[in-house]
């Protein structure tokens, strides 16, 4: 069986409301299709956004399939988002992403589907770039992460949001 991972950050309310609306079409479509490809599932929410796309909008996006029955995680990064995995005993590492998020000007051509081999114990995060700005640098998270790591998730999501908080 698989799970999915969704994460989306867009330039503007309206914008998040399509990809919402958008997300429940396509994954209909494709799940009545047989379809799990990461790339397939990202083209058709390009597809389906385009419409309603305006010249300033711009969409980040994570999508990701996880297999349950080999551990691997098929994904596609576009734009912003930030993907952070510790296996066991080793420290946090960031992985690619494309860097330009989808906008009018920029449609997703060739999308390039990454595999990350998962192991038992490993601890992943995915996160948007404003908590980034607040950390500092992708170094500084991954050492961030580091200190967290043997922590319950919702613990070192409070200190990111203490983080974040702490200069308003």
């Amino acid at each position: 069986s698989r799970i999915c991972v969704l994460m989306t950050d867009s330039s503007s309310y309206g914008l998040s409301s399509a990809v919402l609306t958008v997300l429940m079409r396509v994954t209909a479509r494709l799940a009545a299709e047989g379809t799990s490809s990461s790339a397939q599932v990202v083209q058709g929410i390009q597809e389906e956004l385009l419409s309603t796309l305006s010249e300033k909008d711009q969409l980040s996006l994570f999508f990701g399939n996880f297999s349950r029955k080999d551990w691997k995680l098929n994904y596609i990064s576009i734009g912003t988002p930030l993907f952070f995995y510790g296996a066991p005993g080793i420290p946090f590492l960031a992985l690619p992403s494309q860097d330009i998020a989808l906008s009018r000007s920029h449609l997703l051509q060739a999308l390039q589907e990454q595999e990350l081999e998962i192991q038992p114990g490993s601890r992943l995060a995915l996160l948007s770039d404003g908590f980034l700005d607040t950390i500092g640098s992708a170094d500084k998270m991954c050492r961030f992460l580091d200190q967290y790591r043997e922590q319950e998730s919702k613990d070192t999501l409070n200190e990111l949001l203490f983080q974040v908080k702490k200069d308003f």
